[in-house]
């Protein structure tokens, strides 16, 4: 399934700074509170894409940056997972 290399806490559940490979591809990178992302992380996709965003309880919250491998370039404002607003810079 899933790959996750990092840190755990004791119940092996990501803690701390980890990596999280995909099945499909995807690839997360970013801190982790108890098994969900929380704290800034960065999401790399198999096309190229990558967004890095701040996350809250395993949700994104906050200003994410956006840049898509054709290069152009997003910012984002995120509430509770879904984009509020989007400004291409």
């Amino acid at each position: 399934d899933n790959e996750y290399y990092g840190e755990t806490d004791w119940r092996k559940r990501p803690h701390g700074f980890g990596i999280i490979r995909f099945k499909n591809g995807d690839e997360f990178r970013g801190n982790f509170v108890h098994g969900l992302a929380h704290g800034s992380g960065t999401t790399e996709y198999k096309n190229g894409d990558e967004v890095s965003c701040d996350y809250v309880n395993g949700v994104p919250h906050g200003t994410a940056f956006y840049h898509a491998a054709n290069g152009e370039e997003y910012l984002l404002k995120v509430s509770n997972g879904k984009i509020i607003s989007e400004e291409k810079l």
